[in-house]
């Protein structure tokens, strides 16, 4: 879907259940949103501010978390 950069790892660990995705994008708040707007829940993590909606971090990127049915974890990043 357009220009979009996903990290994968072949770290020990990595690709087992639980496992963290990174992708970059344009367009975070607006991605967010969408998703909210086709189902996605975010009560699941309430003591996750990231499950709930896009946070600027201090290293300088806004993300977000999606936690998919299988338990890994989705990571959309915006550089700021």
């Amino acid at each position: 879907r357009g220009n979009v950069y996903i990290q994968l790892s072949t770290h020990s660990g990595d690709g087992a259940v639980g496992s963290v995705a990174t992708i970059v994008v344009d367009g975070i708040d607006a991605l967010f949103d969408k998703y909210l707007t086709r189902g996605l829940d975010t009560r699941g993590r309430q003591n996750s501010p990231l499950h709930r909606g896009p946070v600027d971090q201090t290293w300088g990127w806004r993300e977000f978390y999606a936690t998919d049915p299988a338990g890994n974890t989705l990571r959309f990043s915006q550089k700021l």
